[in-house]
């Protein structure tokens, strides 16, 4: 079975964009897929959030298939959160008492975009980097990898994370509810959690330009932390909204696309 790729975006902006930047990038992994730095997407963030089009568009079963591949994800129904590291999925969803907590690794996801990569390219980043600056580093160092900044590409970042605010979906993206001004549904309410510090492994999609396709508003970068509860102690994962980085962590980028 072949990996469906979707990228279906109503309006005009976003075709063009689409086409203009994706028509080279945009490469469905087969599967079983080993190609490095073959890329993946499977809806858009205007298709599952703006318009609600958040049906299954992939098992997770297919995506833990597919050798060597690195992304971020939605689940079926917005209904939790899905980071994928070398082909082994951290699902989180939201408990009754509003919690995150790790979820069976059965099911669907509405959105995933991924990279197959089969070797990093490392290198450690002496310096903290605040929230402000964090985009700014991210393509800083993946310029001096040698990326094509003009296609996306996954990255990792290993480390201590600080000035942390992330979320975990429960039916509705609090990012879109406060842009609209909208008020979530308490059945609907997410996982929302802020912090001074936090370890952890955060991979993430960086994007020029790929507003309402890969990333919210204002940002280049759709990127999910998994980490360690500090409640709970249990390893989920969050979508992140705001994120700098304490000195000494480790920057990785695929290595040889050039």
């Amino acid at each position: 079975m072949s990996l469906a790729l979707s990228l279906n975006i109503s309006r005009a902006a976003f075709a063009a964009f689409a086409g203009a930047l994706f028509a080279l990038a945009l490469t469905a992994c087969g599967a079983p897929a080993t190609k490095h730095g073959e890329w993946l997407q499977l809806g858009s963030m205007h298709e599952t959030i703006a318009q609600q089009q958040h049906h299954g568009r992939i098992s997770l079963d297919e995506l833990r298939g597919t050798p060597h591949l690195y992304g971020v994800g939605a689940l079926a129904g917005l209904q939790g959160e899905l980071a994928l590291i070398d082909s082994q999925s951290v699902v989180t969803t939201v408990n009754d008492e509003g919690m995150a907590q790790p979820a069976a690794e059965q099911g669907e996801a509405t959105m995933f975009v991924g990279q197959c990569v089969e070797s990093w390219s490392r290198v450690q980043h002496p310096e903290a980097v605040p929230a402000a600056n964090f985009d700014a580093t991210v393509k800083a160092r993946a310029e001096q990898a040698g990326l094509d900044m003009s296609q996306p590409f996954v990255f990792m970042v290993e480390g201590t994370f600080t000035g942390v605010r992330l979320h975990v979906l429960n039916g509705a993206c609090p990012i879109h509810a406060r842009m609209l001004d909208l008020e979530i549904p308490a059945a609907q309410r997410p996982f929302e959690w802020s912090g001074a510090q936090l370890k952890g492994t955060l991979v993430g999609v960086y994007a020029e330009g790929a507003v309402g396709a890969l990333t919210h508003p204002a940002t280049s970068v759709h990127a999910h932390l998994v980490y360690d509860d500090p409640s709970s102690g249990a390893r989920v994962t969050a979508h992140i909204e705001r994120v700098g980085v304490g000195p000494g962590a480790h920057f990785k980028y695929p290595a040889g696309l050039h």
